[in-house]
């Protein structure tokens, strides 16, 4: 997910499988999206936020893309997704 420019948007996959027609994501998105890749925790603080922002929010079409395994720029390590609390 660096600065650089997407690859074409594969004709095959339906919306929603490509990471390109979730775009623009959030700091929060690209920290999960990035770990989910390596098989790393994804942590986006120690505590509960008072409001959503840039940094704590998560949209559900990104978790449904990694749940499906993401897309060929983007596979999902095959450690998974998980969640935790705060």
């Amino acid at each position: 997910m660096a600065n650089t420019v997407p690859p074409p948007r594969p004709t095959h996959l339906p919306h929603g499988r490509w990471l390109g027609d979730l775009a623009p994501w959030s700091k929060a998105e690209r920290a999960l999206v990035s770990a989910t890749a390596k098989g790393e925790f994804c942590s986006l603080g120690d505590v509960r936020p008072d409001a959503p922002t840039d940094a704590n929010t998560i949209r559900a079409s990104i978790i449904r893309f990694l749940l499906l395994g993401g897309d060929s720029h983007h596979p999902i390590h095959e450690s998974g997704v998980g969640s935790g609390s705060v």
